[in-house]
């Protein structure tokens, strides 16, 4: 038989009887002992592993039982239920709900995620995803352009990376090369593509003082007499550019003077000022 929609409450005898013992919130448009034998027919015959069934087992292991009461009349359908639920757990009640209420999945607990994520891994299991149309590609990038992940969310990845290579993965990309046709793609894509402002100046942010690999660290006596054999035997690196290399240089810096740059230098005296170079400083030359 159906009437207009209420709110109802579960409780177990366990505890007492009323409002101050409540589990459970839901709504119907049956009559409150019939909702209530569902509930309990689903938790001790079909044993559905969700926590209003766990629950409701639990009390009857125990040798108590469940019942059931009104909480609202002539409620609003969803509406009601959701600033109920809301109502006791801003209280402290511990309801068994999966959900914040309404229909469908509104605000899922940890457990309700994890299952339909399980499900929805097993019923795509071995199955493709079907490519991705140009235009469904384009609303993506729309979609996604300047959001910023959350600070939790990159946390739990970099601490699951981690947990994932101390378990002992291998990336399969690990010693392999790229092709001479997938270079030269990666080029094309690239070609003519500029770094914003903004973009440099977050890479300039990102690598200074701490957050730069190298922040406190030296290179060891070796490592520098190997860059100085490099060095001798490049003669880029020894300072013998090409017209076309000075030329770019000289624009570069002509427009970086030009956009506003001042020198961390500007207005400092040279300690070399007046000074000559000492006759012992000669260029190391390499035996044939």
């Amino acid at each position: 038989m159906l009437s207009s929609n209420k709110v109802y409450y579960l409780y177990s005898t366990e505890f007492g009887l009323g409002l101050c013992n409540i589990r459970y919130i839901g709504q119907t448009k049956h009559l409150l002992e019939q909702r209530l034998k569902g509930h309990i027919k689903d938790a001790l015959k079909h044993k559905y592993n969700i926590r209003s069934h766990k629950w409701i087992r639990s009390v009857y292991a125990k040798g108590f039982e469940v019942k059931i009461g009104l909480l609202v009349d002539k409620a609003v359908y969803n509406v009601t239920e959701i600033e109920q639920i809301a109502k006791y757990r801003a209280l402290g009640y511990k309801l068994t709900n999966g959900t914040d209420g309404g229909g469908g999945v509104v605000n899922p607990t940890k457990e309700v995620r994890r299952k339909i994520g399980w499900s929805n891994s097993i019923a795509l299991k071995g199955k493709k995803k079907p490519p991705r149309t140009g235009e469904h590609q384009d609303k993506l990038n729309a979609a996604h352009r300047g959001k910023k992940r959350a600070k939790r969310a990159v946390d739990r990845q970099k601490k699951s990376l981690l947990l994932k290579y101390q378990n002992g993965y291998i990336n399969p990309r690990k010693g392999t090369k790229n092709t001479e046709e997938h270079n030269q793609k990666v080029s094309k894509t690239l070609t003519g593509y500029k770094h914003t402002d903004e973009a440099k100046h977050n890479m300039h942010l990102a690598s200074m003082s701490e957050k730069n690999g190298f922040y406190g660290k030296k290179h060891t006596e070796e490592f520098i007499e190997k860059m100085k054999i490099v060095r001798l035997g490049n003669t880029n690196a020894s300072g013998k550019r090409d017209e076309v290399a000075k030329q770019n240089m000289k624009d570069a810096w002509k427009l970086k003077y030009e956009n506003g740059y001042v020198s961390p230098l500007k207005g400092r005296v040279s300690p070399m000022k007046g000074k000559k170079q000492p006759k012992n400083n000669k260029k190391v030359k390499l035996d044939d």
